[in-house]
């Protein structure tokens, strides 16, 4: 599609509260007319009030959809979904709609997307800092935020945003004079096709979407048809010549698998050695965990493709302390505080970080190890999965578990184990602690225990 072809055509976006508002204003200027789905009902009286006096006729259920010409639809949507859908060329997606505008307004920069059900995050700060320690002046939009970085500058141009397709419109009009020269934008559930390089983190666990009649995971490689450059690794590739096989898909885009080793060696234009020299210097950097080894790696190859040089992304991992909150590590007296504030927190990820909590607990011979477990598991759309959430903690001897926020009073009604307490009732227990112990804050959350500063070992 291209935009051409919805000029002077009568069209319809459904759902208003995942990013819709921004496209049915951004469609007035090509359209013939603009009709908005607000299958959620979450728009306010003042926000319908004002999209109806720019000329968006706003509906609350539309069944029929012969009056349109076009139909958009996130791919997470029960309503017209683009990938359920047989492909007749009326229904879209969100993503490819933005794909279309990007591709007709695009910056002069690089574009870099990255999507997947888990490490979206992590990976697109690791990117940042390579990127920045190359020299590039960038622009990163995140669940956490949006960034402008560059050479010995770094500054937040928004708070907390979500990470819907329609999301990048916006961030773009924070780049003027600014001098970007790459995008970096996390976006939920694929790819717009517009970015010059689209990073698959991962894809499982994978989840449903659409009321249940598709999974997250079939969303992201229907998307990523539309891509040019593929980056993402063995496990996944494996699902995605899978899934270009049941589809019949002749024209694909070009793959690269940034756990392969001989991929490595033929960007490096070096031996395959130089793949274990990188790779080294990861594993070395203390404010890097296990779980986040293949976000690193996924980020390392991504500079390099864009550039970047094999010095330049040294320096950036060592420098980097990666995303706040994620296992970051604060001392206090004779207390180690851990701290994993994740959205997508789940049994791998919980497993990993109590492994680490117990590991500092016998090297420093403390005396308790504390786990306090929960959260609001705001920011994220995966599905909790909570009896494997108890199995992991099950698994674990040695802590003693606590228990807040609703996924804690979740898990403690399905039988954890632990004393339930109000965030008030942890943040005291915290400040009376006064002896040898590892704390571990193991919480499904978008906010942090520490703020979002950068607190080092």
């Amino acid at each position: 599609m291209r935009l051409k072809e919805l000029r002077g055509k009568d069209v319809l976006v459904v759902d208003m509260t995942h990013g819709g508002v921004i496209l049915a204003e951004t469609l007035l200027e090509t359209c013939a007319s603009v009709a908005a789905a607000d299958i959620y009902g979450t728009l306010s009286r003042e926000r319908q009030e004002s999209l109806e006096k720019l000329g968006v006729e706003v509906k609350r259920f539309v069944d029929d959809p012969s009056p349109y010409d076009f139909i958009f639809s996130p791919v997470h949507s029960p309503v017209f979904n683009p990938v359920n859908t047989h492909p007749d060329g009326k229904i879209s997606s969100h993503h490819e709609l933005v794909g279309v505008l990007l591709e007709e307004k695009k910056p002069h920069g690089k574009i870099v997307e990255v999507t997947g059900i888990k490490g979206k995050t992590s990976t697109v700060f690791f990117l940042f800092d390579i990127l920045r320690e190359a020299g590039k002046k960038v622009l990163m939009s995140s669940s956490l935020g949006v960034f402008y970085g560059s050479d010995g500058d770094k500054r937040k141009l928004r708070g907390r945003a979500d990470i819907t397709p329609a999301n990048v419109l916006s961030v773009l009009e924070l780049a003027e004079g600014l001098g970007v020269e790459v995008f970096i934008f996390e976006i939920s559930l694929g790819f717009t096709g517009a970015a010059d390089v689209s990073v698959l983190t991962t894809l499982e666990p994978d989840y449903k979407i659409a009321a249940g009649g598709l999974s997250a995971t079939t969303a992201k490689l229907f998307t990523a048809l539309r891509s040019k450059n593929i980056i993402l690794n063995k496990r996944a590739y494996r699902r995605y010549e899978a899934f270009l096989r049941s589809s019949g898909e002749i024209t694909t885009p070009r793959t690269l698998l940034y756990d392969d080793t001989e991929a490595w060696a033929a960007l490096l234009d070096a031996a395959a050695d130089g793949f274990e020299e990188v790779q080294t210097e990861f594993f070395s950097n203390p404010h890097i965990s296990a779980g986040y080894i293949e976000n690193v790696l996924a980020a390392a190859f991504t500079s390099l493709l864009l550039g970047a040089s094999l010095s330049s992304v040294k320096r950036g991992i060592k420098r980097s302390r990666g995303v706040p909150g994620r296992m970051r590590c604060l001392r206090w007296g004779n207390v180690v505080f851990l701290e994993d504030a994740n959205p997508a927190l789940d049994a791998a990820s919980l497993e990993n970080a109590m492994r680490q909590a117990l590991n500092i607990k016998e090297k420093e011979g403390k005396a308790r190890a504390v786990v306090v477990l929960g959260g609001d598991g705001r920011g994220s759309c995966s599905q909790l999965r909570y009896e494997e959430m108890l199995d992991a903690v099950g698994r674990f001897e040695g802590f003693e578990v606590f228990l807040v926020g609703k996924v804690g009073r979740k898990l403690k009604e399905l039988g954890a184990a632990g004393a339930l307490l109000t965030e008030k009732e942890i943040s005291e227990m915290m400040q009376k602690l006064n002896e040898d112990a590892v704390v571990l804050f193991a919480l499904k959350d978008s906010r942090t225990v520490f703020g979002d500063g950068e607190v080092g070992v």
